[in-house]
């Protein structure tokens, strides 16, 4: 299978949350309100670390045009396929580090985090005319807002460039 190169970032380079909040705040980059618990509350990763990402869609992963796919059977589905969720770090990096306009938005295939409303929720990047950080709440039913999702690329699977 070819999945689409998102690009490759760098996790690990900012030593707290609240550094990686700073970072993005001085960038510009909006942060929804229902995210910021989300932010504050990540773990960053521990050391430095590249990161090569794809962006799958259920298509990619033979769901067809299912709207009904669970985020769950996606990242089951495409983990079976070599590629890994990514830290919760991965959704606020790709603002800082990559800097091209997503068409469509865009899902960190991550384990959830809870949004302000208590919500299991998985980053939401919104990229436009202005860059956002947002959260996809609908993770746990049918629910989500993107139907393309990022992985990582450990293996460095044949991907195509945008």
């Amino acid at each position: 299978m070819k999945f689409e190169k998102l690009g490759t970032i760098t996790v690990g380079d900012h030593k707290s949350a609240e550094e990686l909040k700073i970072a993005i705040i001085k960038k510009g980059i909006s942060i929804e309100s229902y995210t910021e618990i989300m932010l504050e509350t990540l773990v960053v990763v521990p050391e430095e670390t590249t990161m090569d990402l794809v962006i799958v869609t259920a298509c990619d992963l033979d769901f067809g045009d299912n709207d009904d796919v669970l985020m769950s059977e996606v990242i089951a589905r495409a983990e079976k396929e070599g590629l890994e969720r990514c830290p919760a770090e991965v959704g606020p990096q790709i603002l800082l580090q990559i800097d091209k306009v997503f068409p469509e938005d865009l899902t960190v295939a991550m384990n959830p985090l809870l949004d302000r409303d208590g919500d299991e929720s998985a980053f939401l990047l919104r990229s436009n005319r202005s860059k956002i950080l947002d959260s996809d709440y609908g993770i746990n039913d049918s629910s989500m807002e993107s139907s393309r999702f990022v992985f990582i690329n450990p293996l460095k699977i044949e991907s195509m460039v945008a």
